[in-house]
């Protein structure tokens, strides 16, 4: 169960230590206001930084490409392997992309980040998340991207990695977190 102050919570914690929204950005994004990733991205974080959003009732690939122009929005929550299925290989999409534009989704393998990057220039911030955490829960900013990794713990998330042994796994070690 979520309480009213954890969507403040999930406003401060993700977008802040990765995303940096300011007030000058444009959301855009095809994910439903009912999945808190879409509720994030679509609704509060916006309200949240005093950013503006163009909310389009219907976005297939081709569409979201055509809005994503129209209202020069500079960040996007989309499930960033989708953005090539709009039929065009990757290095056609740079002109319908702001030039700083953040792209939040899940987490991808290193080959379709690479791809994404080599061929737009744009680092996609991808993450984990999910609805009982409220939001992503280990992400990174462009500049902290590291391959093959998704990410580090989003400050102020409680979060411990646990050895297949039961006990608290040390710094740079493998393990399960919970």
């Amino acid at each position: 169960m979520h309480f009213h102050r954890d969507v403040v919570a999930m406003c401060d914690c993700f977008p802040r230590s990765c995303l940096k929204p300011t007030r000058d950005d444009i959301f855009i994004g095809t994910p439903p206001l009912a999945f808190t990733f879409g509720l994030g991205g679509l609704l509060c974080f916006p309200l949240r930084f005093g950013a503006s959003v163009a909310l389009v009732e219907r976005l297939p690939p081709e569409a979201l490409l055509e809005s994503i122009q129209k209202f020069r929005a500079t960040v996007l929550f989309h499930r960033a392997d989708h953005v090539p299925r709009a039929r065009r290989p990757v290095a056609e999409l740079r002109p319908f992309l702001a030039e700083e534009m953040r792209l939040g989704g899940e987490a991808l393998p290193d080959a379709t980040r690479q791809l994404f990057k080599k061929a737009s220039g744009i680092e996609i911030i991808d993450g984990i998340g999910s609805t009982e955490m409220i939001h992503i829960f280990i992400s990174h900013s462009p500049e902290h991207a590291k391959r093959g990794a998704t990410g580090h713990a989003i400050p102020a998330i409680p979060r411990r990695c646990w050895t297949i042994t039961a006990s608290a796994a040390p710094p740079a070690r493998s393990g399960a977190w919970r």
